[in-house]
């Protein structure tokens, strides 16, 4: 007996492009905070690239389809579950917990090191709280599309 086909509205060879767009999408922005963070007001270039290229190596490293898709999916489900399913360090707040959670994506489908994902966080956490909120919101935004 063949199990019919579910059809999700999108075929395998648009997600494609819509998973690198979002990757894309999301490297720009975290490498720009992080740069920002690091010359504010203006954005430290050599942060900026160092961290965009880097993210970019990674993620093309294990860019196969499907691996992209999973890391679009993980950045999806940490944006949108609730706080309780979340690791929470001492002291962090919401806000705080879920950019970490984006981060520990990137950091673990990018193959990031010790030191590039220091200072990732360090540039996305280092912000006054309305900031961060700010921050998580256009995070969250590129993740959902």
């Amino acid at each position: 007996m063949k199990m019919p086909k579910k059809k999700t509205g999108r075929n395998v060879s648009e997600m494609e492009p819509e998973a690198w767009r979002i990757a894309t999408t999301l490297n720009f922005c975290l490498a720009k905070i992080v740069g920002k963070y690091a010359a504010y007001p203006r954005v430290d270039s050599q942060v900026f690239h160092r961290i965009r290229s880097t993210v970019e190596s990674g993620l093309r490293r294990r860019g196969r389809e499907a691996k992209l898709g999973d890391f679009c999916q993980e950045l999806r489900a940490v944006a949108s579950c609730p706080m309780a399913e979340l690791l929470r360090s001492a002291g962090s707040d919401a806000t705080d917990c879920r950019i970490a959670a984006i981060a520990q994506v990137v950091r673990e489908y990018a193959s990031l090191d010790d030191a590039l994902f220091r200072e990732l966080l360090t540039g996305l956490l280092s912000w006054e709280p309305k900031d961060k909120k700010v921050i998580l919101n256009a995070l969250v935004g590129i993740v959902r599309g």
